[in-house]
């Protein structure tokens, strides 16, 4: 799997997975990219099905809007009563953090209450027919794996213009990011074209109509999708 290619200390492309090839359940996405999923019936703990579906090229399912969520409910209508996928907190009052890199959306989701001692449940199942929900990552459960065509990213040196572009967004003043995490944010937000990166700060970029953007100070990576 490559991730960095580097010449003298800088980064000069990236990608931010290597997918398998797609030949399951498929969704294209309105960003041109596709997503595909694949019910695995054999049950292990969460932390196995993660390592499982690693293993074949994949990674457990991340499902971070209703048009996901929609889409795995009618593709797998047939599934278990309750499958692992890729939602996890890394303690108790931490947030969900999507496999993708993406925090869950309380706001887009509800995560059922946990039962009894909520700090011991920092996994998620996917429930049937679709509510997610905390439980013990101990649990054997089948599982959703998923691969998916990732954007690529270019370097793009100081002076280097960009047309269409906007001046940048930064993403949570107060939150710091590497660059990879920058990556992501850009990967999971629609209309992202390119990021910004400096002092552990992350600048998103979308189209803008007669606006050319001139690369400065900062870091710049153009998305080049697959």
């Amino acid at each position: 799997m490559r991730l960095f290619t580097v010449i003298p200390m800088v980064v000069v492309q990236f990608e931010l997975f290597t997918p398998a090839m797609c030949s399951h359940e498929c969704l294209e996405l309105s960003n041109g990219l596709r997503r595909c999923y694949q019910l695995l019936w054999d049950k292990s703990d969460w932390f196995t099905a993660k390592l499982d579906c690693e293993s074949r090229g994949q990674r457990l399912a991340s499902i971070e809007n209703q048009q996901l969520m929609d889409f795995l409910n009618n593709a797998f209508a047939k599934r278990p009563s309750a499958v692992w996928v890729g939602l996890k907190r890394e303690g108790y009052q931490k947030p969900n953090m999507w496999t993708s890199g993406a925090a869950l959306e309380m706001s887009a989701f509800t995560l059922s209450p946990a039962v009894g001692h909520a700090q011991n449940q920092l996994c998620s199942r996917l429930k049937k027919p679709g509510p997610l929900a905390d439980y013990y990552c101990s649990t054997a459960f089948e599982r959703i794996c998923e691969t998916y065509q990732q954007p690529t990213f270019n370097l793009r040196h100081p002076g280097t213009t960009l047309s269409n572009t906007s001046p940048g967004q930064e993403v949570t003043p107060q939150t710091s990011m590497t660059l990879l995490q920058c990556a992501r944010v850009c990967e999971t937000t629609q209309g992202c074209v390119a990021i910004g990166h400096r002092d552990r700060k992350c600048w998103l970029h979308t189209p803008l109509a007669g606006h050319d953007f001139v690369v400065t100070s900062e870091i710049l990576y153009q998305r080049i999708d697959n």
